[in-house]
């Protein structure tokens, strides 16, 4: 789980912590912390217990890579990474928790997302059912967005991704 597996898009968030490397301000602002020492200790730890088969270097630009993707969830990431650098184990329950809470951040509030092919998924988005469907058109893809069983909208996306928030119909849901 975690950069251990590299699975990883928003709520405004702040991150405290008795770290002299990260700040506590807003994320997103020009102030927001630097993860970098946060991700370093976390991606050594990682590898010095053999959780995760990328190298130190590759581990600890993914996660910088993270930060910089999802600066509004720094809170999450963080807390996160702490719990990695000193759990001591690989997969902590309390660590999965806290991973899981940064993808919620990174995914507009979606959980329980599942897809299958081409592109269909389903996700349960502040607290209501969301289904997309996107189907290859040239070389773009034409999406369907649904919500609780009723089409919302339809959208024209790149095709690089697949998912209820990473579509272009997170725009037509709101999220």
């Amino acid at each position: 789980m975690g950069i251990g597996v590299l699975v990883a898009a928003a709520v405004g968030c702040t991150w405290e912590t008795g770290d002299p490397d990260v700040g506590g301000a807003a994320a997103g602002d020009a102030g927001a912390p630097d993860l970098s020492p946060a991700c370093a200790r976390a991606c050594g730890a990682l590898v010095a217990g053999g959780c995760t088969a990328q190298t130190t270097q590759a581990c600890e630009a993914t996660c910088t890579e993270w930060a910089k993707s999802w600066p509004q969830c720094t809170a999450e990431l963080g807390a996160y990474l702490d719990c990695e650098a000193f759990s001591g184990q690989c997969n902590a329950s309390a660590c999965v928790e806290k991973f899981a809470q940064w993808q919620i951040c990174t995914n507009a509030g979606c959980t329980s997302e599942s897809c299958g092919a081409p592109c269909t998924c389903v996700a349960e988005c502040k607290g209501a059912l969301h289904e997309i469907s996107c189907v290859p058109a040239g070389d773009k893809v034409t999406c369907t967005c649904s919500r609780a069983g009723t089409v919302v909208g339809t959208c024209e996306d790149k095709g690089t991704s697949c998912g209820v928030a990473t579509t272009c119909c997170r725009g037509v849901f709101g999220l």
